[in-house]
C-alpha cells in the first residue's frame, strides 16, 4: 500500500513538473558539456518578487503568467556558467511589450525569434507569448556562444504565434527601426492609459512620435478623449476603439497627414481582426 501511494506521488510530482513554461527549458543531458548548477525553477505572479524582486511588478503590469529559470555549469570549468528565464507572458503582444522596453536602437540584433538583442553578456528575444533571456555569468568566448546557440535552440522548440496585428496600427513607412515600443500603464496629456504603442518617425526635414491608444470599445476611447485637455503639441484623433496621435513633430502638415493616414489604416486592421483573418494579440 505504501508502495502505490509512493509511485501515485511520483507521478503526480512527474506531471506537475511537465506542465507549463517548465516543458520549454533545456534539459541538462541534452547540452554536451553543460549539467545544471541548480535544477529549473519556477516562479509565478505570487513569487516572482523572490527571483527579480525590483522588476517583479514589471512583469506583472504585462499579464505575467509563469517563468522557468535554469543555470548550466561547464562540466570541464566550473567558472562557466550562464543562466537561461523563460517568461510566459500570456499573450504575444504581452511579450513584445516587455522586449521592447529593454532594447535600443543603437543595440546588435538577430534573427532569433520575432527578434533579439545580442550582446557579449546577454542575448534577449520574443516569440509568440514567450520573452526569453540567456545571460552568461561572465566575459567568455566560450560562454558567449553557449548563451547564443542555446537561445536559438529554444527559439526552434517553442511554439510560434507571429506578430500581432496591433502592431501594424502605427504605419511602417518612415517609422525608424526598433523604435517601437508597447506600454502599459502609461499616460498622454496627463491623463493615465492602459496600453499605448508608440514609435519614432523621420522623414525628408521633419520628425515626430507617433503613437495609438487602444481601449475595450469605443465608448471607453470617447470617455478618455472627453477628459483630456487639449495641447498644441499633441495631435489627436479617434477611429474604432482607437485614439491616435502626434507629438513632438516639427512640421505640423506632415503630422496631420501621417494622423490621418494611420487613423484610415485603423479601420482595415481592425476589419481582419473581426473577420478573424489576423491575430490582435491583446
Amino acid at each position: 500500500m505504501r508502495f502505490a501511494a509512493t509511485i501515485i506521488l511520483l507521478t503526480c510530482f512527474s506531471v506537475s513538473l511537465s506542465a507549463g513554461v517548465l516543458q520549454h527549458c533545456p534539459k541538462a543531458e541534452t547540452m554536451p558539456g553543460w549539467t545544471y548548477e541548480f535544477e529549473p525553477e519556477i516562479f509565478t505572479p505570487e513569487n516572482l518578487h523572490d527571483y527579480i524582486d525590483g522588476e517583479a511588478e514589471l512583469y506583472k503590469k504585462y499579464d505575467f503568467r509563469e517563468m522557468v529559470t535554469a543555470t548550466y555549469v561547464s562540466e570541464e570549468n566550473p567558472g562557466l556558467d550562464f543562466t537561461i528565464d523563460i517568461y510566459d507572458m500570456g499573450a504575444p503582444l504581452n511579450a513584445f511589450g516587455v522586449y521592447s522596453l529593454r532594447r535600443r536602437p543603437d543595440m546588435t540584433f538577430a534573427e532569433i525569434g520575432e527578434e533579439a538583442t545580442l550582446s557579449e553578456m546577454m542575448i534577449r528575444f520574443w516569440q509568440g507569448r514567450f520573452y526569453v533571456q540567456t545571460v552568461a555569468g561572465g566575459v567568455d568566448s566560450i560562454v558567449s556562444e553557449a548563451i547564443k546557440t542555446t537561445a536559438e535552440d529554444i527559439s526552434t522548440a517553442l511554439p510560434g504565434g507571429g506578430r500581432p496585428a496591433a502592431l501594424a496600427l502605427l504605419p511602417a513607412k518612415n517609422q525608424q527601426p526598433h523604435t517601437l515600443t508597447y506600454q502599459r500603464d502609461s499616460s498622454i496629456n496627463g491623463q493615465k492609459c492602459s496600453r499605448l504603442l508608440q514609435a519614432n518617425y523621420k522623414s525628408t526635414g521633419s520628425s515626430w512620435i507617433g503613437f495609438v491608444l487602444l481601449f475595450d470599445d469605443a465608448d471607453k476611447a470617447r470617455q478618455w478623449l472627453q477628459r483630456t485637455q487639449p495641447r498644441p503639441d499633441v495631435l489627436l484623433k479617434m477611429k474604432t476603439a482607437n485614439i491616435f496621435g502626434v507629438t513632438n513633430f516639427t512640421d505640423k502638415k506632415a503630422a496631420e497627414l501621417f494622423l490621418e493616414q494611420a487613423a484610415a489604416r485603423s479601420i482595415k486592421e481592425n476589419k481582419r481582426r473581426d473577420e478573424g483573418t489576423d491575430n490582435f494579440g491583446n
